[in-house]
């Protein structure tokens, strides 16, 4: 559901932005947010791997959950 202009006007005189810019700023956020968490968890998981205290096929499996999970919040986030 849109918007109509009064809210739009309005939206804009109190904010000083329009919405638009505050979606583009959410979104902005949290993918930033996914990007620096998966840095933190593919890191921690090679570091596991690297150490043989984490199995080939879960650190692949890690991997792989992250980059689903991006790509499913991306799209739902940028559709």
């Amino acid at each position: 559901m849109s918007m109509s202009a009064a809210q739009s006007a309005a939206f804009k005189s109190n904010s000083g932005f329009v919405p638009t810019d505050a979606y583009t700023l959410f979104v902005g956020a949290v993918m930033a947010f996914l990007i620096l968490w998966g840095v933190w968890a593919i890191t921690t998981g090679y570091k596991g791997w690297a150490q043989g205290k984490l199995p080939s096929d879960k650190f692949f499996g890690l991997f792989l959950r992250f980059a689903v999970m991006y790509l499913v919040v991306g799209f739902i986030l940028l559709k």
